[in-house]
């Protein structure tokens, strides 16, 4: 009788229930395919950080750009958080000329203060800022009234210059005020 009970209760488990070796193997599976997933999560938390970084930049070009264009044929740079009630954070310059500028950015995309090719060029961590913008103004010889702007944003700006991700911007702009024209 007591080999009829263990054979009725073998024959139920195994029609009712999983092998020890089809669970190991389940798992074995089950995990593989987190450890899969779980590899994406690395990558797209750095493409989102990437994408956040151009969104930033093409913010502060923009903005850079909408201030030489509306101050044009005077070049005129925010060069502080209160650029627009401080004229000491406000920089005046020539169109006509080549220079070149350096100028820290914070997290909410507004300017800090100018930066030295020094500065620019080394890690930066000066609490907040997290962008760096080149912005080199070149007089175009052969076009005269006209000077291109480039501005490079920079991003992270805690990491070396060569480490940094890097957007370019460029734009013609005229240097003649709206009464002057080109002699013939």
């Amino acid at each position: 009788m007591t080999c009829q009970l263990r054979t009725n209760y073998q024959q139920a488990v195994g029609s009712y229930g999983f092998s020890l070796l089809e669970v190991v193997l389940a798992l074995a599976l089950f995990g593989m395919v987190v450890l899969g997933v779980l590899e994406f999560f690395p990558q797209a938390y750095r493409l989102e950080s990437q994408s956040q970084q151009a969104t930033h930049s093409i913010f502060i070009a923009e903005g850079i750009l909408n201030i030489l264009k509306a101050t044009a044929p005077q070049g005129v740079l925010a060069t502080g958080p209160d650029w627009k009630n401080s004229s000491s954070d406000v920089l005046f310059f020539s169109l006509t000329s080549s220079s070149t500028y350096f100028v820290a950015y914070d997290n909410s995309d507004q300017p800090r203060r100018i930066v030295a090719l020094e500065e620019y060029n080394k890690p930066f961590h000066e609490e907040g800022v997290s962008s760096l913008a080149s912005i080199i103004v070149t007089p175009q010889k052969d076009s005269p009234g006209l000077s291109q702007v480039d501005i490079t944003i920079a991003t992270p700006a805690n990491v070396a210059e060569k480490e940094r991700h890097h957007l370019e911007f460029s734009l013609l702009l005229s240097t003649l005020s709206p009464h002057e024209s080109i002699a013939e």
